[in-house]
C-alpha cells in the first residue's frame, strides 16, 4: 500500500511541476509535427499520454513496443475537422504473427503493425509580383509508419519503428523518413512503464538550401491500474514525459486519466501539455467507438472521432490463463483449498460492502491462511483495516441548508461522499441503500403541502461514523423579470454592442444567458451590462434568467449591425497661380462627390474649421504629406485628402494625395489635367470617383 501511495505521489508531483516548469514552443511547420494529432480519440482524450498505456493500433505511433500487447487484428480510424479547409484522417492496423499453437505473449509471438496519416490545408492562394490574387492550392502532409513488437516473457516487450514522410505543395513533393525504437515493462503488478526514442536516425525536409531535420525526442510514461489494489474501481492513471534531445527544449508533460464505468463504456480526461481534454469510448462485442474533445487554447473546442474492430483475447487474459496442475491427490488438494480461499475472499469483500468490517476481517483471515500471499487479498486486508480506523463521517455536498424548487412534487438529490464508503443513507425515516460506494446520490421524491418544508437526512459508513443534516425546502413559481434599459434603437456601425439589462428576482437568482453564453449571476436584482458580438445585418439575441427553483425568464430582441462607413477628411484645395476662389469652388466640387456616396463618412467643413480655430488653421488648406498626416490625426480619420489647384500656361491641374494618418503610407498620389478653366468642375467630379474608389475597394 505504501508504494502504491508513492507510486501516485509520484506521478502527479512530476505531472504538475513539468506543466508549469515547462515553457513551451510551438512546433507546427516542424517535420512531422501533424502526427501530435494521434491516431486515435482514446489516446487524444488521455491527452496523449500513451508511451506506457497503448492497448491498440495506437502504439504503432506512440511507442512500438505496446503494439506486442495487442492480443489479434486491430484496425482503428480517426477523422476530425480541425478548422476551415484543414482536415487530419488516419488509419492504423496490427495483427499478431503467432506460430503453431502458441499464444501471444510468447516469445516467438511477434506483432506487426502499420499506419497511414494525412493532414490537408486548403484555401490558399498564389499571389504575382503585384499582389493580384492567381490559382489556389493546399498543401498535403503524408505518413506512412511500420512498427513491429516482440514480447519477452510477461513483462517485458521491445519494437521498432519507422516513419515516412510526404509533403506536397503546388507541383513539389517533399519526403524524409526517421525511425525510432521503445521499451514497455511491468515493474510492479499495478504500474507499468514504457520509453521510446524517436527519431534517432533519419533525415529532414529540404526546402531553399535548408535541411529542417527531425527533432530526436526521448518520451517516458507510467500507468497506475487503480483496480489492482482497489478491485471495486477500475481506474487508469497516466503520465507522459517528453524530452527533446536535439534542441535541449526542455520537458513536455502529458496526462491522462480514464475510468471504466460499466464493461461497455469509459470516460476518460486528460491534459496535452498546453490543452484540457475529454472523451468517452464504448466497446460492443468486437467494435469500438471512441470521441474526443480538446479545449485548445488558440481554436477553441476541437472534436475528433474514430472507430474501429478489436479482435482476439486480451493479452492480461492470456497471461493469467490458470494452468491445470497433474491429476494427483496433493494437486486436488491445493485446488479445493484455493478454491476455498477465493470463497472466503469474496464473502470478506461482500461482507465489507455492508459495513461488517469486523465479520469480514475473521473471514479473510481464514483466507489468508490458505494463500498468504494472494495480492488481492492483502488488498482487501489493507483496505478493511483502515476502514475500521476511519472516525471521519459522511458528508453531505449541498451548496445550501436552503433549497427552492418550482413544483409542490420535486424529486430531491442529495450528493454524499464519504472516504472509505457508505453503508445506507435516510432521508424522513426512509432508508437507502448506498452499497458501500464512497460516492452516492440519492435521489428522493418529495410531495410538498405547503410553501415551506424541513426535510432530515441521516447517513452512516462502513465503519459506523454517522452524519446528519437538516434542509428547508420551500417553492417557487415565479419567473425572473428582463428589463431592457438601451436608449437607442438597437442599430450601430460596429463589431459588438453593449446591452444593458435590469434583472428583477423574488428570491434569488442563480445564472443569465446569452445565445447559450451562461454566467452566473447568485443575487437578486442586477443591473448588468455584456457586450455582445455582431455579424452584418440582423442579430437575434437570446436572454435568459434562471432563479435557484428553475423558473426561468426570457427575452429576444434584433440588434441590426450596418456596414461600417469610412472615416474621410478633405482639406481645402491650395491655390497655386490660380485664385483662392477657383480653389474653392473647385474642392467644394470634390467634397460634395465625396459626400454622396453611402459608403463613406466625411468629416463636415464646419466642424473642422471649429475644431481647428485660429491656431491651426492653416492646416485646413495643405497639400504636403505631413500636413495631410496631422490633420487625420486631428479627427481621427481612416484617410486623409490633401491637395492643390494649378495653372500651367493654358492648362490646369488638380493634384490630390490620399493619406493613411495611423501609417502615413500614401495610398494615391494623382494629377489630373484640365484643358480649361470650365472643364475643372467636371475634373473635380472625376478626381472624387477616383478617392472613392481607392478608399472603398
Amino acid at each position: 500500500m505504501n508504494i502504491l501511495k508513492r507510486s501516485v505521489f509520484f506521478i502527479i508531483i512530476i505531472s504538475v511541476y513539468t506543466s508549469f516548469a515547462y515553457c513551451s514552443n510551438n512546433t507546427g511547420g516542424t517535420p512531422g509535427y501533424f502526427l501530435e494529432n494521434g491516431l486515435t480519440a482514446r489516446e487524444l482524450a488521455l491527452g496523449g499520454a500513451s508511451v506506457a498505456g497503448c492497448t491498440d493500433s495506437a502504439g504503432v505511433l506512440y511507442n512500438p513496443a505496446c503494439i506486442a500487447l495487442v492480443p489479434g487484428l486491430d484496425i482503428q480510424a480517426l477523422y476530425s475537422a480541425l478548422y476551415e479547409n484543414v482536415h487530419y484522417s488516419a488509419i492504423s492496423a496490427v495483427v499478431p504473427i503467432r506460430t503453431g499453437d502458441e499464444v501471444i505473449g510468447k516469445r516467438n509471438a511477434v506483432v506487426i503493425g502499420g499506419s497511414f496519416v494525412q493532414l490537408y490545408s486548403g484555401g490558399y492562394e498564389v499571389r504575382d509580383e503585384f499582389n493580384q490574387p492567381g490559382e489556389s492550392f493546399g498543401i498535403t502532409n503524408s505518413a506512412y509508419i511500420f512498427s513491429a513488437g516482440l514480447p519477452i516473457g510477461e513483462r517485458f516487450a521491445i519494437g521498432v519503428g519507422g516513419r515516412s514522410f510526404e509533403m506536397a505543395i503546388l507541383n513539389q513533393n517533399l519526403t524524409a523518413y526517421a525511425l525510432n525504437c521503445g521499451l514497455w515493462a511491468v515493474p510492479l503488478k499495478y504500474l507499468s512503464a514504457g520509453v521510446v526514442l524517436n527519431n534517432f536516425v533519419g533525415s529532414g525536409y529540404t526546402r531553399l538550401g535548408l535541411v529542417e531535420k527531425f527533432p530526436m525526442v526521448l518520451n517516458a510514461g507510467l500507468v497506475l491500474d487503480v483496480s489492482k489494489v482497489y478491485p471495486m474501481i477500475n481506474m487508469l492513471i497516466l503520465s507522459d514525459l517528453a524530452y527533446d534531445i536535439s534542441s535541449n527544449g526542455g520537458l513536455k508533460t502529458f496526462f491522462g486519466v480514464e475510468y471504466k464505468i460499466v464493461e461497455v463504456l469509459s470516460i476518460r480526461a486528460g491534459y496535452d501539455n498546453e490543452n484540457l481534454t475529454a472523451g468517452a469510448g464504448i466497446l460492443i462485442n468486437n467494435f469500438r467507438f471512441d470521441y474526443a474533445v480538446v479545449a485548445h487554447k488558440d481554436m477553441g473546442f476541437m472534436h475528433k472521432v474514430s472507430g474501429g474492430y478489436t479482435g482476439g483475447i486480451t493479452r492480461k487474459n492470456a497471461l493469467e490463463r490458470p494452468t491445470i496442475p497433474p491429476k494427483t491427490k496433493n494437486a486436488d488438494k491445493k485446488v479445493v483449498a484455493k478454491k476455498e480461499a477465493q470463497l472466503l475472499y469474496d464473502m470478506a469483500g461482500e461482507l465489507s460492502r455492508k459495513g461488517r468490517n469486523i465479520i469480514a476481517k475473521e473471514y479473510l483471515s481464514k483466507a489468508l491462511e490458505q494463500e498468504p500471499g494472494n495480492p488481492d487479498f492483502l488488498a482487501l486486508k489493507d483496505q478493511i483495516e483502515f476502514i475500521l480506523t476511519d472516525t471521519i463521517p459522511p458528508v453531505f455536498k449541498i451548496a445550501s441548508r436552503e433549497l427552492y424548487f418550482r413544483t409542490l412534487n420535486p424529486l430531491l438529490t442529495i450528493p454524499v461522499m464519504d472516504n472509505v464508503g457508505i453503508k445506507g443513507v435516510t432521508v424522513n425515516n426512509r432508508d437507502y441503500n448506498a452499497n458501500g460506494h464512497t460516492f452516492e446520490v440519492i435521489e428522493v421524491p418529495l410531495s410538498l403541502t405547503k410553501q415551506e418544508t424541513e426535510v432530515e437526512v441521516f447517513a452512516s459508513d462502513l465503519n459506523g461514523n454517522k452524519s446528519s443534516g437538516k434542509y428547508i425546502i420551500r417553492c417557487d413559481t415565479i419567473a425572473p423579470q428582463i428589463a431592457l434599459i438601451n436608449d437607442d434603437d438597437f442599430i450601430t456601425d460596429k463589431s459588438t454592442y453593449t446591452l444593458r439589462l435590469m434583472i428583477k428576482e423574488n428570491v434569488k437568482l442563480q445564472s443569465i444567458s446569452f445565445n447559450n453564453r451562461t454566467f452566473d449571476f447568485p443575487g437578486r436584482d442586477y443591473i448588468i451590462s455584456e457586450d455582445i458580438p455582431l455579424n452584418e445585418g440582423e442579430n437575434t439575441v437570446e436572454i435568459t434568467a434562471r432563479d435557484i427553483a428553475g423558473n426561468e425568464g426570457r427575452e429576444q430582441i434584433v440588434i441590426v449591425r450596418e456596414p461600417r462607413k469610412v472615416n474621410i477628411a478633405l482639406s481645402d484645395l491650395f491655390n497655386r497661380n490660380v485664385t483662392s476662389v477657383l480653389s474653392s469652388d473647385v474642392g467644394r466640387s470634390l467634397r460634395e462627390t465625396v459626400e454622396q456616396n453611402d459608403r463613406l463618412k466625411v468629416t463636415p467643413r464646419t466642424r473642422m474649421l471649429k475644431v481647428l480655430g485660429e491656431k491651426r488653421a492653416g492646416l485646413m488648406k495643405c497639400e504636403s504629406l505631413e500636413c495631410g498626416i496631422q490633420l487625420g490625426k486631428v479627427f481621427d480619420v481612416d484617410y486623409c485628402v490633401v491637395g492643390s489647384v494649378s495653372r500651367v500656361e493654358n492648362f490646369y491641374y488638380i493634384n490630390t494625395m490620399v493619406v493613411i494618418p495611423l501609417t502615413g503610407e500614401v495610398i494615391l498620389s494623382d494629377m489630373t489635367k484640365a484643358n480649361s478653366q470650365r472643364e475643372l468642375l467636371d475634373t473635380a467630379k472625376r478626381v472624387a470617383q477616383k478617392i472613392i474608389d481607392i478608399v472603398t475597394r
